[in-house]
């Protein structure tokens, strides 16, 4: 603001009836220019052949008028009024001697009693500082003067201060570690060039006390199966904001308040360990954690429906597994050999019902003996899981007459013996039996005949005499002959069992 400024000191010479008179009259305070909130005001008058009978100060701007001034230290005094408001003023002193009058030059000064006006922008009262600094915005405004400075106390110690001047916005950062831990009061000072101060409050809580947290379930090594509740307990002298879960560096979720747990569904992770973390934080920002280890084991199970451990199989073999998973099924699978480094897949693709897989297998071809059979399943994660069993395979075609070791010839009374073949289980869908034949001996005698058993069953028949001269048979020289028979079926041909008899002339 451009004040006009005027002479603060005149002297003259007058002549009264005594004599020759020197007057001088100035303005001391205000000084010229100057903004003050003070209402007193000091002229300076010397005077020489003569005493200084009256003085006088007259105040003109927003309001007009004038006060006495009487003498005090060598100086005259006076003061505005008290209702005197704010603005700018033009003084001028006046002294008198005798009838000679003298005034002093103008003085322009700036009056102000009005403090300055204070916002606080930043932060809203009252705060907890959730960081390590926190920014204080103001707004300061003063209508008359200007503002000389702001400062920023923390309860009574200074923080910082900036000058006026850079327009109405303040800006004060405050780092969190230099404040004392509680409850601290943030003042804003604001000054004026006057001399009135203004005061802005803001409280903020200053916590730099980590919370605890502490896991409850699941327990530290556990091994978890599917959905798993997992809870934490969190305590802070403040109060804790939030409690962030993790599965290794994967966020899971968060729970805002007491009980602070989270449904974590394993299935979407592999089987093996995982760390699993717990951070709880307070309003302040300051946070802790906790972690242990766990076993994910989502694992499907897999288990024999059919046949049963030990087990003879033949022709047509059903297959039969049931499986329990928590994820997914992406295949199973069935393996046969002799042992559990030997295993050949067999072929095909299971059908399902349910949690039942099956799957035909055909042994036709397969050497009788024991096997091992193993069913394996591998789920969506690539989790897997096996079942082993041992079972016999058996010829497909067997005889069933005459029995091991049995009598047979003219001595045995039994000249015709019912050499049978049966199946033993069931022909795979689309194999038929085109041609049996019987050897005495390992010599090919004749073919067996196609007939039904009294149970509805299929059975070959070649009828023996034992009489007749035959390959591999001489009626007249008794001894055990072996019998076997030699099987064509669709798609190959087997050997039956062989059966040994005693032939008696």
């Amino acid at each position: 603001m451009a004040l006009l400024l005027g002479g603060c000191n005149l002297s003259g010479e007058g002549s009264t009836g005594q004599g020759t008179v020197n007057l001088s009259v100035g303005i001391s305070k205000p000084t010229a220019g100057a903004h003050t909130n003070q209402r007193d005001v000091e002229v300076r008058i010397a005077a020489t052949g003569g005493r200084v009978e009256s003085a006088k100060l007259a105040y003109t701007g927003s309001s007009s008028g004038e006060i006495p001034l009487t003498p005090s230290g060598g100086v005259w005094r006076g003061t505005l009024p008290e209702s005197l408001s704010s603005g700018t003023y033009t003084l001028k002193a006046e002294a008198r001697v005798g009838s000679f009058i003298k005034e002093s030059g103008p003085v322009v000064f700036v009056f102000d009693k009005d403090k300055p006006q204070i916002t606080i922008l930043a932060p809203t009262s009252p705060v907890t500082l959730s960081s390590a600094s926190l920014e204080v915005r103001v707004q300061v405004q003063d209508a008359h003067s200007g503002i000389k400075s702001v400062k920023l106390f923390a309860e009574n110690i200074l923080l910082e201060e900036k000058p006026g001047g850079s327009g109405e916005g303040y800006v004060f950062k405050v780092n969190r570690d230099t404040l004392p831990e509680g409850t601290v009061a943030l003042r804003v000072v604001a000054e004026d060039l006057a001399g009135n101060t203004q005061e802005a409050t803001v409280p903020v809580k200053v916590d730099r006390t980590p919370p605890t947290v502490v896991w409850k379930a699941p327990a530290d090594g556990a091994v978890v199966s599917g959905a798993v509740a997992l809870e934490v307990e969190a305590t802070d002298n403040v109060g804790v904001a939030k409690v962030e879960f993790f599965a290794g560096s994967t966020k899971l979720g968060e729970a805002t308040s007491a009980p602070f747990t989270f449904n974590w569904n394993t299935l979407g992770y592999p089987d093996g360990p995982v760390t699993l973390k717990a951070r709880a934080v307070d309003a302040a920002g300051n946070a802790a954690e906790a972690t242990l280890t766990v076993t994910v084991a989502n694992a499907p199970r897999i288990s024999w429906l059919n046949p049963t451990p030990n087990q003879q199989v033949a022709g047509l073999v059903t297959l039969q597994v049931e499986v329990q998973a928590l994820r997914s099924v992406e295949r199973v699978e069935f393996y046969f050999g002799p042992d559990e480094t030997q295993m050949s897949k067999i072929p095909g693709t299971p059908s399902q019902s349910g949690s039942t897989y099956t799957l035909d297998w055909n042994v036709l071809q397969v050497a009788p003996g024991d096997y091992l059979l193993k069913a394996k399943v591998v789920d969506a994660q690539g989790s897997e899981a096996e079942a082993l069993i041992p079972v016999k395979v058996g010829s497909t075609f067997v005889i069933t007459t005459p029995a091991e070791g049995e009598e047979v010839g003219p001595g045995a009374q039994k000249e015709i013996v019912a050499v049978t073949i049966g199946i033993n289980g069931t022909l795979p869908p689309g194999v038929n039996v085109s041609k049996v034949e019987i050897y005495i001996n390992g010599q090919y005698v004749g073919d067996a005949l196609n007939a039904t058993a009294g149970d509805g069953s299929q059975i070959f028949i070649y009828t023996w005499d034992t009489t007749q001269l035959a390959p591999g048979h001489d009626p007249t020289l008794s001894g055990d002959r072996v019998i076997t028979a030699r099987v064509y079926y669709t798609g190959g041909d087997t050997w039956t069992n062989g059966v040994r008899v005693s032939y008696q002339p």
